[in-house]
């Protein structure tokens, strides 16, 4: 009697050890993404307030100074974005797992549980949801304006051409990486990757 019951009693006590293991990634991959979520919005006021406010003083600047924080803002600026846009595709890699352990667990557990992510209306359409395409788009676009005013500020400074030509191509590189990247981030999808195949240990 006892044996009829036990493939049952396996099967259940498989099912609920997936569901457990299913459960504590799903816990850990939303403390990573609160992490991500911080971490984009530090940037923000980063972007918009210290760059901004640094570029804005740089007329008050000693003329060597001043030609020192232009040297040095693009490649900052075009750093902060670049890490930003790292930022929001780890997050849509964890959306978008979240959102298939929700449909595993849901299949386990035979009734709908877990239904947030994986039902919820933005699933696929943005990169790192609503709130990272924004975010994104927002970085860029203050950072195209710092760069714009580096090359308006760097101009006013400086009366040799050569000097002035290779200004401007450096703030060119910044803003193409700063492009090229954003233009990865829209195409940007997130794969599954392949089941790890475990080989028995020999003795």
């Amino acid at each position: 009697m006892s044996n009829s019951h036990k493939p049952l009693c396996d099967s259940r006590l498989e099912r609920d050890g997936a569901i457990r293991v299913l459960l504590e990634e799903y816990h850990a991959l939303y403390g990573l993404l609160r992490f991500r979520m911080e971490t984009i919005d530090r940037r923000m006021p980063l972007v918009a307030g210290g760059l901004g406010g640094l570029l804005l003083g740089i007329p008050a600047l000693p003329t060597i100074s001043a030609r020192v924080a232009l040297m040095v803002l693009p490649a900052t600026v075009t750093w902060a974005v670049v890490a930003t846009f790292s930022h929001t595709r780890a997050k849509e890699d964890h959306l978008r797992r979240i959102a298939e352990i929700e449909v595993e667990v849901n299949e386990l557990a035979g009734r709908q549980l877990l239904v947030f992510q994986s039902r919820h209306p933005g699933q696929g359409r943005y990169v790192g949801g609503r709130s990272g395409r924004t975010a994104a788009l927002a970085i860029a676009t203050g950072a195209f304006s710092v760069l714009a005013a580096c090359g308006v500020f760097f101009a006013g400074s400086q009366s040799s051409t050569r000097i002035l030509g290779a200004y401007v191509a450096y703030v060119g590189v910044s803003a193409g990486t700063i492009a090229a990247n954003l233009l990865r981030l829209r195409r940007y999808r997130y794969e599954k990757p392949p089941p790890r195949v475990i080989l028995p240990s020999g003795n």
